[in-house]
Formats: C-alpha cells, sequence, structure tokens
C-alpha cells in the first residue's frame, strides 16, 4: 500500500506550524496597544517584548482581591529607534478587554516630581504630633506651623 502525498503535506506544514508558533494572541494585542500609546509615540519610542508578571508592583496576583479575573500585569522596555532604552511601562492586559498603562518610567526622569519628599516632610510632622498627642502635649507647635507654612503646596499631576 502506498502512502498519500497530501497526507505527508500537511503533516509537514502541521509540524511547521507548531514548531514556530503564532504567539500569544493576548501579547500581540497588549503590543499593537502600548505600541500605539500616544505618549510613547510622541518621543520616538517602541516596546518590542512585554513579561506578563505572577504578579503586580502592588502584590497583587492576577484574579485576586483587588484586580479582576482575567487581568495579567505586565512590564515592557521602551527603546528607540536604535535599541537603546528609553524608559519602561506597567500595565494590565484584561483578557478580551484591553489594555490599561498604569505607568510609564522615563529613564532619567524624577518618577515622581518631587511629590514623595513632600508626602515624607508631612508624613514626619504627622507622626511628631501624634507622638506629642500620646504624651498629653500640644497637637501643634509653633515651629509646626512655620514649617507647614514654609512647605511648598503640594504639586497636582498633569
Amino acid at each position: 500500500m502506498r502512502f498519500p502525498k497530501w497526507i505527508g503535506v500537511v503533516s509537514i506544514c502541521v509540524l511547521l506550524g507548531a514548531a514556530t508558533g503564532c504567539g500569544s494572541s493576548e501579547k500581540k494585542l497588549t503590543l499593537e496597544a502600548i505600541n500605539n500609546n500616544p505618549e510613547i509615540v510622541q518621543r520616538g519610542g517602541h516596546v518590542k517584548s512585554i513579561r506578563f508578571l505572577e504578579q503586580d508592583e502592588y502584590g497583587r496576583r492576577p484574579g485576586g482581591r483587588g484586580t479582576p479575573p482575567g487581568a495579567y500585569p505586565f512590564v515592557g522596555d521602551i527603546l528607540d529607534a536604535e535599541g537603546n532604552p528609553l524608559g519602561e511601562v506597567h500595565g494590565h492586559r484584561v483578557e478580551g478587554l484591553g489594555t490599561a498603562v498604569r505607568r510609564i518610567a522615563w529613564i532619567g526622569e524624577e518618577q515622581d516630581g518631587g511629590r514623595r519628599e513632600q508626602w515624607q516632610q508631612r508624613r514626619d510632622a504627622f507622626r511628631r504630633m501624634r507622638g506629642r498627642v500620646r504624651e498629653g502635649g500640644p497637637l501643634l507647635t509653633p515651629e509646626d506651623v512655620n514649617q507647614a507654612q514654609a512647605a511648598p503646596p503640594l504639586q497636582e499631576q498633569q
């Protein structure tokens, strides 16, 4: 009995298709959405690949408390035309729904616009006041009032 040629051709095509693979459709959709992000396009960057994470930067797992089921956190490196790193993009991909870019961290730029230092100053002042109240002292002293007036106001995020 002779072996039909078409079975051999079909099996070779199937094996080649399995070997090369088509990649994750969610990964492709995520990359497409990230590379169409206006902020990344404006700076001349692109993302070549992303990594899906076990948990996001806050320690939440996909489908766990605080994240919807099917939401997968990812991180990707932003590159320029020559392949030099420009920054990093963080976000979530929700299956069948879309991609949310949560944060873009550019290399060489202050990540929080100076807000962290301002919040630390306010936190320290609050801790000093709380300690004085526990000791039975006054809530505010003239020194606290002067520091609060001298502190720069919190800047609004753009």
